[in-house]
């Protein structure tokens, strides 16, 4: 039984001093960090404030004939507007995404149109807007997302006193409010940013 013990104790001898041997033998190598993983589905919001400009190519034209009075002109205004919206996203086969997605615009975008023939002007206002789209995308990165997306918008216009171009006097008429719906496609990237746990995208 001494024997067997005595044994035993000179093969964990024997065994501790060549994995220290080993140790000492191969440089200490830190462990490398994982990135961290990026899942795009799911929904999302988003808003924002800014400015913006709008221009419309307007002449006069006759209310019976429709025959132009007026040679065409450009005309337009700005003002700031702010947006929020919200939308979902679905990540499949890799790398590509696709979502659907809704946004809302208010502020105050003003302008004036002018009527050279009648000589007289209005000003009018874009109150709010509205898009309704969808997006197809490919992750050039794991957290960088390029898309093109298309759909349809409208906005909602007021209308304004007229006024004379010169005197700026009432002509005692004034332009109806109005609406303008049309189809849209753009595009644009997207960073995925993992910030406190929360996954935030940057346009």
């Amino acid at each position: 039984m001494k024997k067997l013990i005595v044994a035993l104790a000179a093969l964990a001898a024997f065994t501790g001093s060549a994995s220290a041997a080993d140790l000492a033998a191969r440089p200490y190598t830190k462990a490398p960090m994982m990135a961290p993983a990026y899942n795009w589905t799911g929904f999302y919001i988003f808003g924002g404030v800014g400015g913006g400009l709008w221009d419309a190519d307007t002449f006069s034209r006759d209310a019976v004939t429709g025959t132009p009075l007026s040679l065409h002109q450009n005309q337009g205004g700005d003002g700031w507007f702010g947006t929020v919206g919200l939308g979902y996203d679905w990540q499949f086969n890799g790398p590509w995404v696709a979502g659907i997605f809704a946004d809302g615009q208010f502020g105050s975008l003003r302008g004036n149109f002018q009527d050279p023939f009648n000589q007289v002007t209005a000003k009018i206002k874009m109150e709010d807007a509205w898009a309704a789209g969808v997006r197809v995308g490919y992750l050039v990165a794991p957290n960088v997302l390029s898309y093109v997306n298309g759909g349809y918008s409208g906005s909602h216009w007021t209308g304004g006193t007229l006024l004379d171009s010169f005197s700026g006097a009432p002509v005692g008429f004034h332009t109806e409010s109005f609406n303008r719906n049309g189809w849209f496609v753009g595009g644009g990237v997207e960073n995925n940013l993992n910030i406190f746990g929360i996954s935030r995208g940057l346009l």
